[in-house]
């Protein structure tokens, strides 16, 4: 299910610099990419400078309509879901990551002060949206956890004051959590890189249940926040610094220190405190998952 911009922007080059280029993807970001891969691409614009921007895009591309949003292969795919062995995710942009990637974040935090009826038609909108484009959708398929993609918090916290969110976004998560609930959604989580300690009570009291990853250069120690808020879903939390590192006791002191006591709390998923990055061997990850392996099935 798209449930993004629909139909696309043309993807196509804009400059060519040499060692890097300038490209308008089809959500309408336009990001520098290196050719070599060296770095990650980088955020220069987003689809929507100007209220007029948001009008049209919201009229054309942000309408909750599933032709063209549903996989060529939606009747067989309802019929794999029926008798699947595995969690089924509804993973969607969220209410701070949508408005980030159509603004940029600068101007998405500006907007706050500066274009406050701008952001809050942006959030009100994206939740009726995502209400009426999921809705046929969770009346034929049951869905495991609904997953918010937000990236609200850096290495020091939230990236927005707590007041800040609680006006703007909670009552959205409110809303669109009850939605899911109504639709026997089991899992509401959501993924935001950084230190999300700060923002854990906020986001439990508007519906959600489970975070992830817990990045543990941030400071985080998910045996910590375990014991602090019990009832969590706590996704991740295991640092892949140790994976890099290529030391197996390395790898073997994150795992006995961490995974035995998260599992035998429950209410966890382990996982690395985000996807493994290209640097790690696959020595080391074959080791880590092996370990890891071994550990839940013992329990």
């Amino acid at each position: 299910l798209n449930s993004g911009i629909c139909p696309g922007f043309t993807p196509r080059l804009i400059e060519d610099h040499g060692r890097w280029i300038e490209r308008l993807g089809e959500d309408g970001i336009v990001r520098r990419e290196y050719k070599d891969k060296s770095a990650l691409p980088h955020f220069v614009s987003g689809p929507v400078q100007s209220r007029d921007d948001w009008e049209e895009l919201k009229a054309t591309r942000l309408q909750p309509v599933l032709e063209h949003r549903l996989s060529p292969e939606w009747e067989q795919l309802k019929r794999e879901y029926e008798g699947r062995q595995y969690a089924l995710t509804l993973a969607f942009s969220g209410l701070w990551g949508f408005p980030r990637d159509l603004l940029g974040v600068e101007k998405l935090l500006l907007a706050f002060y500066d274009e406050p009826d701008l952001l809050r038609d942006m959030i009100d909108h994206l939740v009726g949206f995502y209400m009426q484009l999921f809705e046929p959708v969770l009346c034929e398929v049951e869905v495991d956890v609904a997953f918010y993609s937000e990236d609200l918090c850096y290495k020091n916290g939230p990236l927005a004051s707590l007041g800040a969110l609680q006006e703007f976004l909670v009552p959205g998560y409110r809303k669109l959590n009850d939605f899911f609930r109504s639709h026997e959604v089991p899992v509401i989580a959501l993924e935001t890189d950084g230190d999300c300690r700060p923002v854990i009570p906020l986001l439990l009291d508007a519906g959600i249940t489970a975070i992830w990853p817990f990045e543990v250069t941030n400071g985080q120690n998910i045996v910590e926040v375990r014991k602090a808020f019990p009832e969590l879903g706590i996704f991740g939390g295991l640092d892949k610094k140790t994976l890099i590192s290529g030391s197996r006791e390395q790898i073997d002191r994150e795992l006995d220190t961490k995974v035995p006591f998260m599992l035998g709390h429950g209410g966890y998923i382990p996982l690395l405190d985000h996807n493994a990055s290209p640097d790690i061997s696959l020595d080391s990850y074959a080791h880590y998952r092996r370990r890891l392996t071994e550990m839940v099935l013992s329990k």
